[in-house]
Order: C-alpha cells, then structure tokens, then sequence
C-alpha cells in the first residue's frame, strides 16, 4: 500500500495499492475491509476527499489525462 488518506470522517482510508498493470485505489475500512474504487494505469495513482466526504479528487501521472470526479462512494 502507497499513498495513505484517511476519509472525512475519520471512518476509513484511501489507499494506492500497486497492480501487475499500474496501479488501483482502494477504501479501506477500520474493520480491514476493502472496496476498489478506481484502476490506474500508472504506479502513481492515489484519492483525497474533499473536506465534507462528498468528492474524491483522484490524481495520476501520465502525460495525458481528464478530470474525474466521484460522488457516493
């Protein structure tokens, strides 16, 4: 695990978690429980939420790239 992040509300983490083809952002849970929210295709890859928990900025390196934003995670 890479790229450590704890949510909003203090309940969990957002972590970078590196793949055989780049990379994947997982939430993890106190209870060590794990959802994968996102696939990279670059070993640098991680999510910050936004100060109220509602968005989740995701940022990875490449030369090219959108913006994404999630809701409802």
């Amino acid at each position: 695990m890479r790229f450590v992040q704890w949510t909003s509300d203090g309940k969990g983490l957002f972590v970078s978690n590196l793949t055989k083809d780049g990379s994947e952002i997982l939430h993890l849970d106190l209870k060590g429980n794990t959802k994968a929210l996102w696939k990279c295709n670059s070993d640098k890859c991680f999510g910050s939420p936004s100060p109220d928990g509602r968005h989740l900025a995701i940022y990875e390196r490449k030369l090219t790239a959108n913006m994404w934003m999630m809701e409802n995670f």
